[in-house]
């Protein structure tokens, strides 16, 4: 990170002013107001990547909301392709997932089943939520239902 380097380039109709270069010699710090639009920026090519892959639903594959990303997909085989490319794109920005955080859950006709862990790498593995267990996204509890106990 100690290499990355920015330019701002603020356009108006009629000119363009343009920073000098600026070194990133920290992470993003939370609490500042620029913080949450520079990690959209920085994490915006994965949206359009996980959209350009085919992978997933055609609706939908994926829900992203600053650090917090939903994939979908029809079965294991593209969930594991979805998360290839996110985990390329993470080793390309040099970006650290909080793997205990995460979990992979499989649903066959609407009901939570057991399914192998997906391996993201030598020492990355993403767990299988397991039955009566939840995950949380954008701070809710999901699982196979609804976790009445766990949201109040």
């Amino acid at each position: 990170m100690k290499k990355w380097m920015i330019t701002v380039h603020l356009n108006h109709e009629k000119w363009t002013l343009t920073s000098r270069k600026i070194n990133i010699d920290n992470g993003i710090f939370r609490g500042d107001s620029l913080s949450p639009l520079l990690f959209c920026i920085a994490l915006a090519p994965l949206s359009t990547l996980i959209n350009k892959s085919w992978y997933g639903f055609i609706i939908n594959s994926h829900l992203f909301y600053m650090d917090d990303l939903k994939t979908f997909a029809k079965d294991d085989e593209e969930q594991q392709k979805i998360l290839t490319i996110v985990n390329a794109f993470r080793d390309d920005i040099m970006m650290e997932f909080g793997l205990d955080k995460c979990a992979k859950a499989t649903f066959k006709k609407g009901k939570l089943t057991s399914a192998e862990n997906i391996n993201l790498g030598p020492d990355a593995v993403m767990q299988d939520l397991e039955q009566d267990s939840t995950y949380k996204y954008l701070g809710i509890n999901e699982g196979d239902g609804i976790q009445h106990a766990k949201m109040k």
